[in-house]
């Protein structure tokens, strides 16, 4: 027993030496590694993609999203006359005027 605790006297305070040093060798890595950043200028990976977005966010701004103006309104056209159709179908409960896939999913009070 007397040899296990010998052995444990002398591994705990190894352990904590070699742990401690790690430690100190990693903040000192970090350390060094961001007074070379700032003496080379380079911006972090964070400003980079902070500058990018602003960037994007300007293009947007000016030009608004993907696809044209007209392109929009064209879209937004159709979808009201589809919709002007399908209130007219409903208020006239004409269901005659719809295609038979739909007169079977369609009940009528």
């Amino acid at each position: 027993m007397s040899d296990a605790m010998e052995m444990m006297s002398i591994l705990v305070p190894l352990f904590g030496l070699l742990l401690v040093t790690g430690t100190v060798g990693y903040l000192a890595y970090i350390g060094v590694e961001v007074v070379r950043r700032r003496m080379l200028g380079g911006a972090s990976p964070a400003e980079e993609e902070l500058e990018e977005l602003r960037h994007r966010m300007a293009e947007l701004e000016e030009h608004g999203p993907a696809g044209s103006d007209h392109e929009l309104i064209a879209r937004v056209a159709e979808l009201e006359e589809r919709l002007d159709f399908a209130e007219r179908l409903l208020a006239k409960g004409n269901m005659k005027a719809l295609p038979p896939e739909a007169t079977d999913e369609v009940s009528v009070p």
